[in-house]
């Protein structure tokens, strides 16, 4: 279902609707293979299926969010704590994605540097459940790997990630991994979020 909020992953007016949506997004792979948030140290690692997301406002909240340290030569250090225990954390406030919070999983449907440009694993995600739209992509509450670019593409190497390879392959087996990004932008319909350049509403985006 989709409903406005702002800014880039949401705030677009789009009428309530049934179905899902498609974009593509990045993800970090860990040392057994799995994929993470890039940008959410405490996240849980993506599961083949559908992935529900959860609000982690509580974790900034218990103290335990990443943080600068600022050394005395102006160099600096990004510190990632461990993750707070199940005591530390208050219960999600609200269901994800919230209009007044930046929760939910996160989706470009425009052409991004980050995407066209990362060194990380590149996919396409299927959203559906409470999802807000943007000028640049959606926030959704439901998620679904739909296909993988091999990550030999966004490395220069096709033949030099292979252990990356496989682990894609035994962890998310039913997950196609494709070998251009043409073909991954093709494999579904990339959900158009963008008002046409010819209506005012384009021209009145902020």
């Amino acid at each position: 279902m989709t409903t406005p909020a702002t800014r880039d992953f949401d705030g677009l007016d789009f009428d309530l609707a049934v179905g899902e949506v498609y974009g593509l997004r990045i993800w970090n792979m860990d040392e057994y293979g799995r994929l993470r948030a890039r940008h959410v140290s405490f996240a849980r690692p993506w599961r083949p299926g559908i992935n529900t997301a959860t609000c982690f406002a509580g974790h900034y909240k218990a103290g335990r969010g990443s943080g600068v340290f600022i050394g005395p030569n102006g160099g600096f250090s990004v510190v990632a704590p461990p993750p707070p225990s199940e005591e530390e954390v208050p219960p999600p406030e609200h269901p994800a994605p919230a209009e007044h919070c930046k929760c939910g999983f996160y989706a470009y449907t425009i052409p991004s540097h980050d995407v066209e440009d990362s060194a990380g694993v590149v996919g396409l995600v299927r959203g559906t459940g409470r999802t807000l739209i943007g000028s640049k992509g959606f926030r959704c509450e439901k998620a679904e790997i739909a296909a993988l670019l091999d990550p030999g593409v966004t490395t220069g190497s096709l033949g030099g990630c292979r252990w990356m390879r496989d682990r894609l392959t035994a962890l998310y087996p039913d997950v196609p991994l494709l070998g251009s990004r043409d073909a991954l932008r093709d494999f579904a319909p990339i959900t158009p979020t963008m008002p046409d350049p010819a209506s005012d509403e384009f021209w009145s985006l902020p």
